[in-house]
């Protein structure tokens, strides 16, 4: 026990050898910030009319061609802060699909979708589905990983400290306030770096649909903003998220082979807070169980 007590001592008294670690900080001056943005996913009605009280189960796949953007790729948008820009990177992949639990009561229809495109989304879908047309409002949620990568200026300042307080003994080790500080180095340096960041992309849309016995034309407009919910991993980064905003029209033509198989094609339309404005084309099939 004695030995466990002079060694207590020992080391009180030494204090003055151990020294605090290094202190760092870290400010980054963000000169662009570029990210991937794609179209809208679909929210649609039934597609068709629907009988008094039913429930539908339905499948939809869409293959897509690639959004013509080349345009826009690597071009500023507008400062979204006094010291930097954003940049995007348009695209949509080539395959979308989801699944849909619809039921009407009356008129009134209400509808579940879960799909993928590019990552996985959610929708709620409310509206109402007549004999000649149909039209309701969605809201979604597509979230996942996205890459975000950064351009910009690393201002570092590094404090080295003493390790003793002038009176011979020092508590530097835990309590840095009471450290002399040895020396302070600053540097800048020019960093890029990118990261995978977890994303919600938020937005909310309307639909409408014309029924010309089994030909269907049909219509959708949304908009959505998205909201980084993951921090980046370096340090000191001064991020302030000003999502863009990107709108997604569909404009479509479809034809109800069954009353459990229809068929589409038509055309996307994507524009936003970036330069221009984009379309691509898609067709589909859609597959539905009455339950």
């Amino acid at each position: 026990m004695m030995r466990f007590v002079c060694l207590l001592v020992v080391l009180l008294l030494t204090s003055c050898t151990i020294v605090q670690d290094p202190e760092k900080e870290k400010i980054y001056d963000i000169r662009s910030l570029s990210t991937r943005l794609t179209p809208a996913p679909e929210f649609r009605g039934a597609g068709m009319f629907v009988d008094g009280q039913s429930t539908i189960l339905e499948g939809n796949l869409a293959f897509r061609k690639e959004l013509n953007s080349s345009t826009v790729k690597d071009k500023s948008t507008k400062d979204l802060k006094d010291n930097y820009n954003q940049r995007f990177d348009l695209g949509n992949p080539p395959v979308e699909g989801s699944i849909s639990l619809l039921a009407k009561s009356q008129s009134i229809l209400f509808k579940f979708t879960a799909g993928v495109d590019e990552n996985f989304f959610l929708g709620l879908s409310l509206g109402a589905n007549t004999k000649y047309f149909e039209t309701g409002l969605f809201v979604f949620d597509r979230m996942g990983s996205r890459t975000y990568n950064f351009d910009g200026i690393m201002n570092e300042r590094t404090t080295y400290y003493a390790g003793e307080d002038g009176s011979g003994l020092s508590f530097c080790f835990w309590d840095k306030s009471l450290c002399q500080i040895d020396s302070v180095v600053e540097r800048t340096y020019s960093d890029q770096y990118e990261e995978y960041l977890v994303t919600h992309q938020l937005g909310a849309g309307f639909f409408l649909s014309f029924f010309l016995k089994d030909l269907v034309l049909e219509y959708s407009g949304s908009f959505y903003s998205s909201a980084i919910t993951e921090d980046p991993d370096i340090e000191g980064l001064d991020f302030e998220d000003r999502a863009p905003v990107v709108t997604t029209q569909r404009f479509s033509i479809g034809y109800n082979i069954t009353p459990n198989v229809s068929a589409r094609s038509g055309a996307i339309y994507t524009s936003g807070s970036f330069e221009g404005s984009y379309w691509a084309f898609f067709a589909g099939m859609s597959f539905r169980l009455f339950l």
